[in-house]
């Protein structure tokens, strides 16, 4: 896996997925911790644990107008969605059970485990830089939630 392909959601949007009913008892719903990535995730999840086809012909196409979600999360809560969805992406890529699979098919933690801590120092890096105290807060909501990011955390220079 690259760093290019990890965040990005090389599947597509909701109305380019067709899928039978029983996967979402199966599989849950989209993350509602997840600002933009929740369709990758989820795409990811299903993806890694059942059979899935590919159609290369064009079945469905979106466009981002300006005042839509997309559009409204890539300005108004950027930090989220450049960072804090990468780290519930990884998070979840390296503890939910559901992912055991992936991580066999990429060869094991070690590279989601880096890209964790590096997104992780990122995120860090940000908030201590920008002085915003909503990103502040989302980011320690982020560690609340999700205790097993916890133990990557980067430790403070000395």
């Amino acid at each position: 896996m690259t760093k290019a392909g990890i965040g990005v959601n090389f599947i597509g949007e909701p109305s380019s997925v067709m899928l039978r009913r029983d996967i979402f008892s199966d599989y849950s719903l989209f993350n509602v911790n997840l600002v933009q990535l929740c369709d990758l995730e989820y795409w990811t999840r299903i993806g890694t644990n059942e059979t899935i086809r590919y159609i290369p012909e064009t079945i469905s196409s979106f466009r981002v107008q300006k005042d839509s979600a997309s559009a409204f999360n890539h300005l108004q809560k950027a930090f989220h969605v450049q960072l804090l969805d990468k780290v519930i992406l990884l998070h979840d890529y390296l503890f939910h059970p559901l992912y055991s699979r992936f991580r066999e098919t990429i060869g094991g933690d070690r590279v989601l485990e880096k890209e964790l801590n590096e997104t992780l120092a990122q995120s860090l890096n940000h908030i201590q830089s920008s002085n915003n105290t909503h990103e502040r807060d989302c980011f320690y909501q982020l560690l609340s939630k999700y205790p097993g990011i916890k133990f990557h955390m980067p430790r403070p220079a000395t």
